[in-house]
């Protein structure tokens, strides 16, 4: 299979062209089975979760030993996703609550949700975290605490310059608006509801993999995990059963290929410009 590329159809019969042990990550943000006019997304509960016990089992079949899985969800199945992961080998190690600020309409029969979870599971006790890629900013408390000193462990505590470990709450990254300019819009002027934010799907390629590695997302959507990898040098491999989605991810990978050159030969311009005011001088 062919790497840094989107393929239309289904990921039900697409991943299995994929070797054994063969990705690095898995990130995806499948149908969550709310009655979009999507497939997938208007089953019963059984046929849902047998749906998604068969793709997590593939995606089990495809990582590495050292791999990990993220893997968004409504709130009504993210314990039996959670179980299928558990059910499929894969150690779930965090449920992480995206708190999206997402303006929500208001409700008077139950409150307001105001985050989404994303279940992380790993492979083996071998996965990779690169913990201090991802830290964090610390609180206002934090920044203000005096140095204290620890007398179990003998030092004074400073907070870290690069800022704390990341926690499993995130508060730091909201959901985007209809009119952000991240937004991506397909062909008939209709915004993808379900669009993740490129800072939150950054968070999770540098903690969990490295330059080079390979990234799986099934389910791709407006294509923020392939632009994430290309950024991030990450190698990626990327799933879509509607062709104006995959059109569009291919639009969207192209425009930032011509944004990085002209950045590139911008700053090889200003280098050459600093080399001969220094010569002249």
């Amino acid at each position: 299979m062919e790497i840094n590329k989107v393929y239309q159809g289904d990921c039900m019969e697409l991943i299995k062209d994929i070797p054994d042990s063969y990705i690095d990550c898995v990130i995806t943000d499948p149908p969550y089975n709310v009655g979009k006019n999507i497939k997938n997304d208007n089953l019963t509960d059984a046929e849902y979760l047998k749906f998604m016990s068969q793709i997590i089992k593939d995606i089990y079949r495809v990582c590495k030993n050292n791999a990990s899985v993220y893997i968004f969800c409504s709130h009504k199945f993210m314990s039996r996703i959670d179980c299928c992961l558990q059910d499929s080998g894969f150690n779930v190690k965090n449920r992480i609550i995206w708190v999206k600020r997402s303006g929500s309409r208001g409700t008077k029969r139950g409150y307001i949700p105001e985050y989404e979870p994303i279940i992380y599971a790993v492979k083996s006790n071998k996965y990779i975290f690169n913990f201090d890629k991802v830290r964090v900013e610390y609180s206002e408390s934090s920044k203000n605490r005096k140095d204290s000193y620890n007398k179990k462990k003998g030092y004074y505590w400073k907070p870290n310059p690069n800022g704390k470990l990341c926690p499993d709450v995130w508060l730091d990254i909201g959901q985007l608006h209809y009119a952000h300019p991240e937004r991506m819009i397909v062909n008939d002027d209709t915004a993808i509801e379900t669009q993740k934010p490129l800072k939150l799907i950054r968070r999770i390629i540098m903690a969990s993999s490295n330059e080079g590695d390979i990234i799986l997302d099934p389910f791709m959507g407006s294509g923020t995990t392939a632009l994430a990898c290309q950024q991030l040098n990450r190698r990626w491999v990327g799933f879509e059963i509607e062709p104006k989605y995959v059109a569009l991810i291919n639009k969207r990978l192209e425009q930032n290929n011509l944004h990085h050159f002209s950045n590139t030969l911008l700053s090889q311009s200003a280098n050459a410009e600093s080399l001969i005011s220094v010569k002249r001088e």
